[in-house]
């Protein structure tokens, strides 16, 4: 997972997986240019031939792959060359030695400007002497159109045959993070090593109150304080804890079981629409978490049951989103 290169440099094991979903992207990008040149050249060697063709004639058909590729692979080369030629790029490709695309100065600033990440910066994010920040993370996975989870997943190589995650824990007592808890936590599925699961779900159902500043720590804020920002937690409609616990009704907000039980109205409010998608998302996020980490209690039959409501709720939280969305027109 982690080079002695990236040791020697105490880099992350984060940042290394970061790195390497980096490269992936750009690599299928700068491809994605290259293919996309090559087929350009084979529709303009197309109309220059005099020979007429048939409307629907494309080598792209079933009995034509074969020829197709033949014709795909002499295009993509003639364009890597006539790259070559006008000094875009400094170096030849042998395509049948298997060497990747050469990468294109095009794609280089194209990313960046996408991006919005400085071009000396993502150079030197690549060559791996400066780690990720949050923000850069984030605009790399929306241009690479992955999720900031998937952004943070291994690559295959390392799920295939790593077992252990090898994120430096704080405490050395603990066991090493297995893989699979590492992509559980980034789902939101699993707590790490160490947490409560209770806590962990209580902490993350809602979002949390904005301070302004950190309490001095000399001094204490008094009970009244803590209960003000308690009060105003729960006060709010985004505030999900009443979710938490185990209930005989798995549709708290009245909404239909099917988003087409109905023909859908338009919303009059989109301050209250987009409350009540936060609501079912939160709501749907923290189900699936309690069914994955809550060890239920008693006897079989209470167990079916415990289950059977969370997967109410669950229903209840997927129906809900769809419906809203088709009523916003989405």
């Amino acid at each position: 997972m982690t080079s002695r290169k990236d040791a020697q440099k105490e880099r992350s094991s984060v940042n290394a997986v970061a790195l390497q979903n980096l490269r992936a992207i750009r690599r299928r990008i700068n491809d994605n240019y290259w293919k996309e040149a090559a087929e350009r050249r084979i529709r303009k060697d197309q109309r220059s031939k005099a020979q007429a063709t048939k409307p629907n004639d494309s080598y792209e058909s079933t009995s034509d792959a074969s020829q197709y590729e033949t014709v795909f692979r002499f295009a993509l080369i003639a364009v890597v060359n006539d790259a070559v030629k006008k000094g875009k790029i400094d170096r030849t490709w042998n395509f049948e030695m298997g060497e990747p695309l050469p990468e294109h100065p095009r794609t280089r600033k194209h990313f960046a400007e996408a991006t919005g990440i400085d071009d000396g910066h993502l150079r030197a994010l690549e060559e791996d002497n400066v780690d990720f920040t949050l923000n850069d993370a984030i605009q790399i996975a929306r241009v690479g159109n992955m999720d900031l989870a998937t952004f943070l997943t291994p690559p295959l190589e390392d799920l295939e045959n790593e077992i252990h995650f090898p994120l430096e824990l704080p405490r050395r007592y603990l066991n090493k993070l297995y893989m699979y808890e590492w992509l559980m936590w980034l789902r939101g599925y699993r707590p790490l090593p160490d947490q409560n699961p209770e806590e962990f779900l209580r902490l993350t159902h809602s979002p949390c109150l904005s301070m302004s500043k950190l309490d001095d720590p000399r001094t204490f804020r008094g009970h009244d304080s803590v209960q003000k920002d308690r009060d105003r937690l729960e006060a709010s409609p985004l505030h999900l804890g009443g979710f938490l616990t185990n209930t005989n009704n798995p549709n708290p907000f009245n909404a239909p079981l099917s988003p087409f039980e109905k023909a859908p109205k338009q919303v009059q409010s989109t301050t209250e629409l987009n409350k009540v998608l936060i609501q079912c998302t939160l709501l749907l996020a923290t189900q699936l978490k309690k069914v994955l980490i809550t060890k239920q209690r008693g006897s079989l039959k209470s167990k079916r049951a415990q289950f059977v409501n969370l997967m109410d709720f669950i229903r209840y939280a997927i129906t809900a989103l769809v419906r809203l969305l088709v009523r916003a027109g989405k």
